[in-house]
């Protein structure tokens, strides 16, 4: 009577602090307040399950997704796997389960799941090594086109050019592409001109990449390039600047030397 009360209360034991060996090699408890996070298509491999020990996840499925699945791999052993929503429950009473005999191989299948929290328990029947979970979930596929707006800003002139083409602008500056296309502008600065840089979906100097997952709105700026302007003195005169008065010098052949400062 004693021996079995005590066998009870060490399985409850283990179940409820599963042994968990991190991808680091760092082995730490984990317990169903401490539930290891589970990324969407992305494997997690538990070195070893204890016999009716568990490792627990977490994950939160978005509203978009229509359809989600968990499978589980392993090397040796016997594991099966308990889902639910929003709270952990025991085995007998999860809402979703897969406990096939002599095997580590499980898998959960929801068709049109609610988003929000879920937990995963994966629970070793027996001791189990080399487990691999994987979580995925589906998406709406994207379709269409998405609309990219090139705008100009500034008193100076350029056009910008697309790769792939769809924008010229010039005269074309608006583009219908294939949603999630990857669009390369390039800015042009005629005579005159510099490009001052990219607002909107880019920013800086250099070529503009945007990728059309909807639809776009950049500008480019031109701005007249600064003019350097000569002014015709008389010699002998003199010249008022912020430091002073200058007077106007020349060589004997007359040919212009330069500015000398003299006292106000």
């Amino acid at each position: 009577m004693r021996s079995t009360i005590v066998r009870s209360i060490f399985y409850s034991l283990i179940s409820f602090f599963a042994i968990s060996l991190s991808v680091s090699g760092v082995v730490s408890a984990q317990t169903t307040a401490n539930p290891l996070p589970l990324s969407r298509a992305v494997p997690v491999t538990i070195s070893s399950i204890p016999n009716k020990g568990a490792v627990y996840y977490s994950f939160t499925l978005p509203a978009s997704s229509t359809s989600f699945t968990i499978r589980t791999t392993g090397r040796t052993g016997d594991v099966d796997i308990f889902l639910n929503k929003d709270v952990i429950r025991s085995n007998s009473a999860s809402t979703w389960k897969s406990q096939r005999r002599s095997t580590s191989t499980e898998t959960i299948s929801i068709s049109a799941p609610t988003s929000g929290a879920y937990y995963l328990k994966v629970f070793g029947f027996t001791a189990a090594t080399s487990t691999t979970v994987t979580m995925n979930y589906n998406l709406p596929a994207s379709s269409g086109n998405q609309t990219l707006t090139v705008l100009k800003s500034g008193a100076g002139s350029g056009s910008v050019v697309s790769s792939p083409t769809g924008i010229n602008c010039g005269t074309l500056c608006t583009a219908s592409l294939p949603v999630n296309t990857v669009i390369t502008l390039s800015a042009t600065p005629q005579s005159g001109s510099t490009f001052s840089g990219w607002s909107g979906a880019c920013v800086g100097v250099g070529t503009c990449s945007v990728t059309l997952n909807t639809s776009q709105s950049v500008t480019a700026t031109f701005t007249p390039t600064p003019i350097a302007t000569s002014t015709k003195f008389t010699l002998g005169q003199r010249v008022f600047v912020n430091s002073g008065p200058l007077n106007v010098r020349s060589t004997a052949n007359g040919t212009l030397l330069g500015t000398q400062a003299t006292n106000a």
